[in-house]
């Protein structure tokens, strides 16, 4: 549920060896998916999420935390093939998956 989606974003920010985790039919909603999408631009381990529920309607903070999230290659929603094509937001969020997979961090972190 939405506290352990609480939890589980301040775990993944202390614990950077977590790369992949899937959150399919565990009950998250607007809390929870708001926790995952801001903690995003901490969790430096993590390189792939799948979830369900609400995470469509945070798009902003998605947007916001891979700005400084370079690790994170794969999102992935009940929708997220559908929003990429049809939402402005979530097409700069794929934008930034995309930067990820070609290894932006090599681009802008010195040396």
């Amino acid at each position: 549920g939405d506290d352990g989606a609480k939890a589980l974003a301040e775990l993944l920010i202390s614990n950077p060896t977590i790369q992949y985790l899937s959150l399919v039919d565990c009950e998250i909603w607007g809390p929870g998916c708001h926790s995952l999408a801001t903690g995003l631009a901490q969790m430096k381990g993590l390189t792939q999420l799948l979830v369900d529920g609400e995470m469509e309607d945070y798009a902003k903070e998605v947007l916001q935390s891979l700005g400084s999230n370079m690790t994170l290659r794969h999102l992935w929603t009940d929708r997220t093939a559908y929003l990429f094509h049809k939402d402005r937001t979530w097409r700069l969020v794929d934008f930034f998956l995309r930067l990820n997979r070609g290894k932006r961090r090599m681009l802008v972190e010195p040396g």
